[in-house]
């Protein structure tokens, strides 16, 4: 059993993986989307997945084929093979992003209610979720992004404030509960990489100032024992950092292979951070190939941020990059779907799908629609020469 699930009652109750049964959902709602469609994307706008792919390919083609590595290979091939399909099917324009950004507040109310029965109200501690896994912070993470996508919503006036304030709350709760450091740190980016795409600095003072507010009132009201794993100052944290430093250096060039990093340290087994993770394994071929990926996403992002969808999946994209630096496993089958869609969606966008821009700036302001009329009667007529 994987993922959340792993080595827990709810776990050992269920007689299948549930990643595995998540994965095969994705992977039958994307040949349903690929028939539907009939259609492929441009080859430069998965180029650089593509190249992330083989990146790893050619790293799982140097390790011995472990279990342990077969295994991890299996998966990832699985996820971002159904990543790559669903999304190509799936979006032809940023405005067709609607179902997929709501699949977070699906996300987000699945871990809450998984884990409601394993908190104690008004307990606001760590010790519930460590009752439900080893993996507490999954759930924090879902509930955080979640919350992203509520205040983010409400800003775009895609959800009612009446609505997204009690959600929120309730986001809010199990996010400060999970003591995640990723989650919070995520949280933060989010609103900020928001307000700079949408390129409303009002806005971005609107609501990332009270949300920085609550966190820190939220801090005060938890127990110590919370507050101490919140800081990023972690002994063991920054011991697995400098084991994946001396790993790359070691390997430079290529890397370590897939899995190994459990060689160097067996108990932490990965280095919680996306880019020493990728360093370790993959080397500097895969730094590349990851620095690659997400300069599309980003140019792209920036590309398409008239639409309101592709600024609410900016915000979820910031998320996951901000968290992943220092919370991650290339291992986790369940983090790497929602990863490989925020950092795959942007750069699947074609540059031909970008909306047409007026001429000049005063041109689609609707109080120009009867004088362009006018304009066009008189070219006409003959008029006004």
């Amino acid at each position: 059993m994987s993922g959340f699930v792993k080595g827990t009652l709810l776990g050992q109750a269920l007689p299948f993986d549930l990643t595995v049964v998540s994965l095969g959902v994705l992977a039958f709602s994307a040949m349903i989307a690929v028939f539907r469609s009939r259609r492929t994307p441009p080859l430069g706008n998965i180029a650089p997945l593509l190249v992330f792919i083989g990146v790893v390919l050619l790293a799982a083609l140097r390790i011995d084929p472990s279990p342990y590595g077969m295994e991890k290979l299996i998966q990832f091939s699985l996820i971002t093979g159904v990543a790559v399909v669903s999304i190509a099917a799936i979006v032809a324009t940023p405005a067709q992003l609607s179902s997929t950004n709501k699949a977070w507040l699906v996300l987000g109310l699945t871990a809450c209610g998984l884990s409601l029965p394993f908190v104690r109200i008004g307990g606001l501690t760590r010790a519930g979720f460590d009752d439900l896994s080893s993996n507490a912070g999954t759930l924090g993470y879902a509930a955080a992004l979640a919350g992203v996508w509520v205040i983010v919503s409400a800003a775009e006036k895609r959800l009612p404030w009446p609505v997204a304030l009690p959600l929120l709350a309730v986001f809010s709760y199990f996010t400060i509960a999970s003591a995640s450091r990723g989650a919070l740190l995520g949280a933060v980016a989010a609103l900020l990489a928001y307000g700079l795409i949408a390129a409303r600095p009002g806005l971005l003072a609107k609501v990332l100032l009270p949300v920085l507010i609550g966190i820190w009132i939220a801090l005060q009201l938890v127990p110590l024992e919370v507050r101490e794993r919140v800081k990023l100052e972690d002994v063991t944290r920054l011991q697995a950092w400098f084991l994946a430093r001396e790993g790359f250096l070691a390997e430079p060039i290529l890397g370590n292979g897939l899995g190994s990093y459990a060689t160097v340290d067996p108990y932490l087994l990965y280095p919680h951070n996306l880019v020493l993770e990728t360093a370790y394994e993959l080397g500097l071929v895969g730094l590349v190939s990851l620095a690659f990926v997400l300069f599309f996403s980003f140019r792209n992002l920036v590309r398409f941020r008239a639409h309101a969808e592709t600024r609410v999946l900016g915000a979820v994209t910031a998320f996951w990059l901000a968290s992943s630096m220092v919370s991650l496993d290339l291992r986790n089958r369940l983090l790497w779907i929602p990863i490989a869609l925020c950092l795959c969606l942007p750069a699947i966008y074609a540059p031909s799908r970008r909306p047409p821009r007026p001429e000049s700036a005063s041109e689609g302001h609707p109080s120009n629609y009867p004088l362009r009329a006018i304009q066009g009667r008189s070219a006409s007529t003959g008029l006004g020469r």
